[in-house]
């Protein structure tokens, strides 16, 4: 009997553009697919990838026409993400002989609500070791941690070993704006350096704009009001390495990141990485051995991240990005799922 694999969102963000990267490598599955405006389905027709793909439009009768080829089809089954879980829940107590794994990537999928009546033929696979810490808490269940592997490699990269010499620093914030990546954290930073008229940096921020978003609707009027900071919304730019070749370094300001993609992307193109030291980016952070380069005073924070800034050692991150390259590569990452769910 074969895998499938499921895409409940099949739009093609974070998690998407990680499976699409999964099926670029591996061979034979068939994967169903939600279909969406320029999602994952799309991107995967005008491949020539070796797999069956499927696409639906409403989960409730998807997962019931699944079912009746579950029962004949698949032993086992993948979902990308974590987002509709009570589906799976009720497939995995009608099915209780075939096998379940579910990747859990955010962290409000790590909620007990989530997991009622989970059963024993159900796998959770985590991003990072916070989500899986996040899950023992909440849920009291074990997962295997598979973190999503690096991507936007750059074979050219030219490290800028005189970026501490730099006066004015072009800084990228990266992925889209909303409240829940930082938007908090970015109001108190951008008005503490108005407030102490620090005009040392040019902020770029690249990715779509949530403008449904009351709090970002409110950063971004404040920070039109600003005369010290310097602010740029760029949007959403597919070309990586323009992006990067634009920029000194990479602030991230989320401190509850699931993992934090973005930080090995940013080492891909070699541009140092500057975050707090908590959740997805923490573990990052401890697993390449650049912790110091990391926010950990919570109650000076915003300078403390100016500090950290201004005293990076490249070398330290030209070495992580040798490490990274290794236990985070797309090979490792398709070997650990595949030994899973083959």
């Amino acid at each position: 009997m074969k895998t499938a694999i499921i895409s409940p969102s099949g739009k093609f963000y974070g998690s998407e553009q990680t499976l699409f990267n999964f099926l670029s490598l591996t061979n034979g599955y068939d994967v169903y697919i939600k279909n969406e405006p320029n999602g994952l389905f799309e991107k995967l027709k005008s491949n020539t990838f070796n797999h069956r793909y499927f696409s639906f439009n409403k989960l409730s009768i998807f997962y019931f026409l699944f079912s009746i080829k579950l029962l004949y089809k698949y032993k086992k089954v993948y979902i990308n993400e974590a987002g509709h879980s009570k589906y799976i829940i009720g497939l995995s107590k009608l099915f209780f002989w075939k096998s379940f794994y579910i990747h859990v990537r955010l962290t409000e999928d790590t909620v007990l609500s989530r997991w009622k009546g989970i059963g024993s033929n159900i796998h959770l696979i985590s991003t990072s070791k916070y989500i899986a810490d996040l899950l023992n808490e909440h849920v009291q269940v074990q997962s295997v941690v598979i973190s999503s592997p690096a991507r936007a490699f750059n074979e050219n990269i030219k490290w800028n070993y005189k970026y501490n010499d730099i006066t004015i620093k072009n800084v990228g914030v990266i992925g889209r704006l909303t409240t829940s990546k930082g938007i908090h954290e970015m109001k108190e930073f951008f008005t503490y350096l108005e407030k102490n008229k620090n005009e040392n940096f040019n902020f770029y921020f690249y990715g779509d704009v949530d403008k449904t978003d009351k709090n970002v609707v409110a950063f971004l009027n404040l920070v039109e009001s600003f005369k010290h900071v310097n602010v740029s919304f760029e949007g959403f730019v597919s070309d990586k390495s323009e992006m990067y070749a634009n920029i000194d370094l990479v602030l991230h300001f989320n401190k509850e990141e699931p993992l934090g993609v973005i930080f090995l992307e940013a080492l891909n193109q070699g541009k140092p990485f500057v975050g707090f030291n908590s959740g997805g980016i923490g573990c990052i952070a401890q697993n390449l051995n650049l912790e110091n380069y990391m926010v950990k005073d919570l109650d000076n924070w915003c300078a403390d991240l100016i500090a950290i800034t201004n005293k990076l050692d490249i070398n330290q991150f030209q070495i992580a990005r040798e490490v990274m390259l290794d236990i985070y590569s797309p090979q490792t990452y398709c070997k650990r799922i595949e030994n899973l769910i083959s």
